[in-house]
């Protein structure tokens, strides 16, 4: 493979995902469902993979012809500055884009951080958490009463959701406490 086959495949292959992205989310906005457009995305990533490995493995027709000995010297020399100008575009176009999907993920980061300490922590020995030890892992064998896992409540979200890594916590919407502790242990 050469490098005008490399950026015909790369180009092809983003097309070919971008396209699969799409259907899917337009499918995923027009049929609800949480089965459904868990499905769908299960699916959009195996089309995603095998779409790779057709590219790699099978043959296929080529959109730029394989120069062999007709093309003169001053073409073959444009064609590779051709290359190498549009490669460079394709990098600094990835490159805006990894640096701007980086700078909102920061954002959101920080965003979500100040969030949390707008948050009520929940004490480990609520009533709607006993059924959740076991689950939850809130005391920690080394220090008893120490949570491992931090549960927070806040009336400002709509849904339950979990944050963070090395300190985990999950956030509960504050009428979520009211309900039957078996009821939250599934949650």
């Amino acid at each position: 493979m050469n490098s005008t086959w490399f950026l015909e495949l790369a180009a092809s292959l983003s097309v070919q995902a971008a396209l699969v992205v799409l259907a899917t989310f337009l499918l995923t906005r027009f049929v609800r469902g949480p089965h459904f457009v868990g499905w769908m995305w299960s699916a959009s990533y195996v089309v995603l993979l095998a779409l790779v490995l057709a590219a790699l493995l099978l043959p296929h027709p080529r959109w730029i012809p394989r120069f062999g000995g007709e093309l003169s010297r001053p073409a073959a020399s444009e064609l590779l500055t051709l290359q190498i100008a549009l490669g460079r575009a394709l990098f600094a176009v990835w490159l805006c884009g990894a640096i701007g999907l980086w700078a909102w993920m920061l954002a959101q980061s920080i965003r979500t951080a100040r969030f949390l300490k707008t948050c009520q922590e929940v004490p480990a020995n609520h009533p709607s958490l006993v059924e959740c030890r076991d689950v939850l892992n809130l005391v920690s064998a080394g220090s008893p009463g120490k949570s491992s896992v931090r549960v927070l409540s806040s009336a400002a979200v709509a849904g339950p959701f979990c944050w963070q890594f090395h300190r985990p916590c999950i956030v509960l919407p504050d009428f979520l406490l009211g309900l039957d502790p078996r009821e939250l242990r599934f949650i």
